[in-house]
C-alpha cells in the first residue's frame, strides 16, 4: 500500500511503534510523536490524540464520540456561496447520522502530514482514504476516496476540539 509522508493510523501505526521501540534502543530520544514525522510536542501529541479518535469514531459510524470532540463553536462552510447548505454545531448530530444512514461498512485511514500551531488554532493537514459500502436501489456497492484534507482545531478548557473539518 502506498504512503505518504505522515502518520498511518491502523496497521501501519503498529509497524511503527515495533520499528520505534527496536531504534530507541539505541539511547537516542525522538524529536517525533512516535510513528510519524510530526515534531514531538505536547501540543502535536494531543491533536494526533484528537485525530485518532475521530478516526476511530468514524469507523463506528459513532455520532456522539464525534459531537463529542467538536467545539461548540463548529461551523462548516462548505464554500457555497450563497451559505444554504452551511451548519453548525447544532445540525452537527444529524447531518452524522444522515451521512452513516446511507452507509453499510465503512474503513478510514487518515494520515497527518503536517500540523500548524499559532496560539489557541490548529491547522491539521492530513490525507484520507475512505472506503465504504452502501445500498442503492438494494444493490450493494463499494466506493473509494481518496483525498487531502484540512482540519482547524481550538485549545480550550478541556484540551483540543475541532472547529470545522470534518
Amino acid at each position: 500500500m502506498k504512503t505518504r509522508r505522515g502518520t498511518r493510523f491502523g496497521a501501519a501505526l503498529v509497524v511503527g511503534a515495533i520499528l520505534a521501540a527496536a531504534a530507541g534502543s539505541g539511547g537516542c530520544a525522538s524529536r517525533y510523536v512516535k510513528g510519524t514525522k510530526i515534531p514531538d510536542t505536547k501540543d502535536n501529541r494531543a491533536i494526533i490524540d484528537v485525530l485518532r479518535r475521530y478516526q476511530r469514531a468514524v469507523e463506528a459510524k459513532d455520532v456522539s464520540a464525534i459531537v463529542s470532540l467538536a467545539a461548540p463553536t463548529y461551523h462548516e462552510g462548505l464554500g457555497t456561496v450563497g451559505g444554504e447548505d452551511d451548519y453548525g454545531y447544532d445540525r452537527l448530530p444529524v447531518r452524522l447520522t444522515d451521512r452513516f444512514s446511507k452507509i453499510k461498512s465503512l474503513r478510514y485511514v487518515v494520515t497527518v502530514s503536517k500540523i500548524e500551531v499559532t496560539g489557541s488554532r490548529a491547522s491539521v493537514f492530513y490525507t484520507y482514504e475512505l472506503r465504504f459500502q452502501y445500498l442503492v436501489e438494494g444493490v450493494e456497492r463499494w466506493s473509494t476516496e481518496t483525498a487531502d484534507h484540512r482540519m482547524l482545531l481550538e485549545r480550550g478548557d478541556g484540551g483540543w476540539r475541532i472547529v470545522a473539518g470534518l
